[in-house]
């Protein structure tokens, strides 16, 4: 969905992942090196949108919406990209070395801000730098994923200082796992995975 601002700029906002389970097998899939139907299709929206307005445009979503928002800001039309204001992910996955690789990360790198909450689970994975801002919730563990429990105060979130080292260490632990398999292993585990919780 896009949104025209007061000054007149556009947000072209993506939607995270709904409460079926196609959607979290989806999300899974975001393991492999190849990109999801989901992240072709927010390039695809992007560059309509873009080529329909006049100036320049902001980008964001919450969880896959987070990922699908960068992913399409680093695939869209050059053209586009240029008019490019901001991308905020919002506790959304990130992406393995070689998606970054083949799409245009390096000209965007600096135009996206990333928040996650203290506990955040979906957001750390596949998360390669620590360029994110960490953001205090009112839930604890894995509901911390939702932003409303986020805390707000005036108009900008209240910052946390600091990841813990254990929580730092199993994210590391997690991401080097997932980047050893391969795609033989990731499709088999992810399968399983889904007909299990089917």
């Amino acid at each position: 969905m896009s949104y025209v601002l007061d000054d007149k700029s556009v947000y072209i906002a993506y939607r995270g992942t709904d409460a079926n389970l196609v959607g979290w097998k989806e999300d899974f899939n975001l393991a492999y090196s190849k990109p999801v139907y989901s992240q072709l299709l927010a390039v695809e929206y992007m560059n309509k949108v873009v080529s329909r307005i006049a100036g320049k445009f902001y980008t964001g979503g919450h969880s896959k919406g987070g990922n699908l928002a960068v992913y399409a800001a680093m695939n869209c039309a050059e053209d586009k990209r240029k008019r490019l204001i901001c991308v905020y992910n919002n506790d959304g996955p990130g992406f393995r070395p070689e998606i970054l690789e083949a799409g245009c990360y390096d000209e965007i790198a600096d135009k996206v801000i990333k928040f996650i909450p203290r506990s955040s689970a979906v957001g750390m994975i596949l998360e390669s730098g620590k360029d994110y801002e960490i953001v205090e919730s009112r839930s604890i563990g894995m509901f911390q994923h939702n932003a409303f429990s986020w805390k707000v105060k005036e108009k900008a979130f209240v910052r946390a200082e600091n990841m813990h080292e254990t929580k730092i260490f199993w994210d590391n632990a997690m991401n080097e796992w997932i980047l050893s398999l391969s795609q033989e292993e990731i499709r088999s585990f992810i399968d399983t995975l889904y007909e299990v919780v089917s």
